[in-house]
């Protein structure tokens, strides 16, 4: 999932960072910095966690939580 994807999914999902944020464990800082694709100091983002897009893939499509045991 690149920045611009992010923002896509958040757009779709009419979230705001904050909401965002919440939903996926993250600040929304952090969702600032994925979607800009630079950190604060100027450095890129090289990748975002595996488990962003597969957290905003589940929420897309409204999935459940696993079940336990």
């Amino acid at each position: 999932m690149t920045g611009p994807e992010l923002t896509q999914w958040r757009s779709e999902m009419r979230l705001s960072k904050r909401e965002a944020a919440s939903l996926l464990g993250i600040s929304p800082e952090t969702i600032a910095v994925y979607e800009a694709g630079k950190r604060r100091d100027g450095k890129p983002v090289r990748d975002i966690p595996a488990y962003i897009p597969l957290a905003c893939a589940a929420l897309y499509h409204r999935l459940s939580p696993w079940p336990k045991g």
